[in-house]
């Protein structure tokens, strides 16, 4: 079964589900927005004409080229257009139907599923109608694992010091909550739910599940077998989702877990690819070589700085966190989450800024921080450190010598990570696909400026939240289930702990310039 892609309608808001090969003014119909078609969708009369926002519809047929002959550039026909991968449109000439409003509330006796991220820092749900495939609620809440430690090395070693049942039952708690959440904004009950598909990495399934994790503890490291097992969660369904069949995303096995294989499965990434290696950013960063029939996959702990924790002012993504920064002359225009003042850094932010000061000269390849420079008013000292400012007048949220360092040591593990799975495939230019809630959020050019990803890869792409649409592909396609079970059973996994290729290339990556495809 092919697995549904999202399509975005703005300036509406309105997301919808489809299958690849539907055609735009489909999923508008299907949606409540009207595109107009005076010519009956013949591609005659270009009154459906439509941009692309955000990622690309498939190539034109000879209906739709003949049709574009005299159109702007960058037009499509709404009419003609299909939608082949995620996209985002913008008709030129638009209405909302009856149906459509950006804020819609399910139908009364429509049948929901939910796709569940189960992630170290954050638990992330997406709701979509059974039938239309229209996503109808999305929320993040914080893992309430996170007083344990930020990272899954922290709620191991918490889980075997007799703190096992608690970190249970934040799971859980942590995966209600944000269902409930979900639900609240789509005027539905988790009693409505008819599916319900979770994915994420091994330790938080471990420990969802009521799996043991001393196999996370000491090499060689080894996941429980159950969470191969696309039922294992099975029994948790009545306090999850009570009218709901639970399946997880089954896992690979030591710290690759089923958010990856549904990363996979988002990004239309499978065995037979060629050369293109998919990486999942975040407090553990999960890799996949794909090529000639050929999976590899691999983790590396990029630790929680990527996700804002352990930074001096950092945290989440929410209300009041600083998304990007950019340079405009001597100004820094600051992205706010919610449009309020700066309150503290997260960490698309906090890379994002890095970037731009390095760019300008207020930070070396080797991660020091020189106040003298064309943004020298927004430094000054803040703990016996030299400190950044992004708040009004230079103040705080600041960014501080051992924030850079931190991200030093985080970029070097996925570079590191990346380069010798790469290695297994020859060095020669690759496709990268760039996924997980952290990396999506990210400029491809800071990435590759920063060293975060090898600057010689064939095509940089981004897949916005992978393992969320990936479990949501499985709740609107139950049987892509079988797929996901194929990709787990098939993957190789390399170790890279005692690998001395990773070790060598893990030093060299700490500098923050561009690493081609050899490390260098």
């Amino acid at each position: 079964m092919t697995a549904r892609v999202p399509v975005t309608f703005e300036p509406a808001g309105v997301k919808m589900w489809v299958t690849p090969g539907t055609r735009v003014s489909e999923a508008a119909a299907a949606s409540g927005i009207i595109i107009p078609m005076p010519c009956g969708g013949r591609g005659v009369c270009g009154r459906c004409a439509i941009r692309t926002l955000e990622g690309d519809l498939e190539p034109p047929d000879d209906a739709e080229r003949a049709g574009l002959d005299s159109a702007p550039a960058g037009i499509r026909l709404g009419c003609r257009a299909r939608i082949g991968a995620p996209v985002t449109i913008r008709p030129l000439v638009f209405g909302l139907g009856a149906r459509g409003s950006a804020f819609e509330r399910a139908a009364p006796d429509s049948a929901p599923v939910a796709a569940i991220d189960l992630g170290s820092t954050t638990v992330s749900v997406l709701l979509a109608d059974a039938a239309s495939g229209r996503e109808i609620g999305r929320v993040s809440v914080p893992n309430r694992q996170v007083r344990f430690g930020a990272d899954v090395v922290s709620r191991v070693t918490a889980a075997l010091e007799g703190s096992y049942d608690e970190l249970r039952h934040d799971a859980i708690a942590s995966v209600i909550g944000a269902l409930e959440s979900a639900c609240a904004a789509a005027g539905v009950t988790r009693e409505n739910i008819a599916r319900a598909v979770i994915a994420g990495n091994t330790v938080m399934m471990a420990l969802l599940t009521g799996s043991e994790v001393a196999g996370f503890a000491t090499a060689p490291f080894s996941a429980p077998d159950a969470l191969r097992d696309p039922d294992a969660a099975a029994d948790l369904a009545p306090l999850i989702a009570p009218r709901a069949a639970l399946t997880i995303v089954p896992a690979v096995g030591s710290f690759v877990g089923g958010d990856l294989v549904a990363g996979l499965l988002a990004a239309g990434l499978a065995c037979d690819v060629e050369r293109t290696v998919y990486v999942d950013i975040g407090t553990n960063a999960e890799i996949a070589s794909c090529a000639q029939g050929r999976l590899d996959v691999a983790s590396t702990a990029a630790g929680p700085a990527f996700e804002g924790y352990g930074i001096s002012h950092g945290g989440v993504a929410g209300p009041g966190a600083v998304t990007r920064m950019s340079l405009d002359g001597a100004d820094v225009p600051m992205e706010v989450f919610g449009g309020g003042p700066a309150e503290w850094i997260c960490g698309s932010g906090l890379i994002s800024a890095i970037a731009v000061l390095r760019r300008v000269g207020h930070l070396d390849a080797a991660g020091r921080l020189w106040p003298s420079g064309p943004l020298a008013d927004r430094f000054a000292t803040f703990e016996g450190e030299v400190a950044f400012g992004l708040g009004a007048q230079g103040g705080p949220p600041y960014i501080l010598q051992r924030d850079v360092r931190a991200v030093q040591t985080a970029k070097a593990a996925v570079i590191a990570g990346l380069l010798s799975l790469i290695q297994v495939l020859g060095e020669q230019a690759v496709t990268l696909v760039v996924s997980g809630s952290f990396g999506a959020s990210l400029a491809p050019e800071d990435l590759v400026d920063l060293g975060v990803v090898p600057a010689d890869a064939a095509d940089v792409r981004v897949v916005e939240d992978g393992a969320l649409l990936g479990a949501a592909a499985i709740a609107l396609s139950p049987d892509l289930i079988t797929e996901a079970v194929r990709l787990a059973t098939r993957a190789h996994h390399v170790e890279l702990a005692s690998n001395e290729t990773f070790t060598h290339l893990f030093v060299g990556g700490t500098r923050l310039e561009r690493i081609g495809l050899s490390g260098t």
